[in-house]
C-alpha cells in the first residue's frame, strides 16, 4: 500500500517537473526536493522495517505548505504526501 502511494507520487512529481510551473518558478524546486526526501525515507523505513530517527520528522511536516503551493491538476501531490505521512505515523515508522 505505501509503496503504491510512493510510486504514484513519484509519477506525479515527474509530470510536474515537465510543467511550466516547475520551469518558471524556482520555489517549486525546494518543495519537490523536500517531497523526494520524505518519499525516500518512507521507502527506506518501510522496506527495512525500522523506525526513523527523531531528526527525520521535519520531512514529514510539510503538508500545509504543499497544500498552499499545489492546486488544480497538481493538488494530488499534497494529498499523496499526506496519505504517505498518515501511514508512516500510523505504522509508527515516524513520530510527528
Amino acid at each position: 500500500m505505501l509503496l503504491d502511494l510512493t510510486e504514484q507520487l513519484r509519477n506525479r512529481l515527474a509530470d510536474f517537473k515537465k510543467s511550466n510551473l516547475f520551469i518558471e518558478y524556482a520555489s517549486f524546486r525546494q518543495d519537490i526536493r523536500m517531497i523526494e526526501v520524505m518519499v525516500n525515507l518512507s521507502e527506506l523505513a518501510w522496506e527495512n522495517k525500522f523506525k526513523l530517527e527523531n531528526h527525520h520528522y521535519h520531512w514529514f511536516k510539510g503538508w500545509y505548505l504543499l497544500a498552499n503551493s499545489f492546486n488544480g491538476e497538481w493538488k494530488v501531490i499534497p494529498e499523496l504526501y499526506s496519505n504517505i505521512v498518515d501511514i508512516m505515523v500510523d505504522k509508527r515508522f515516524v513520530d510527528i
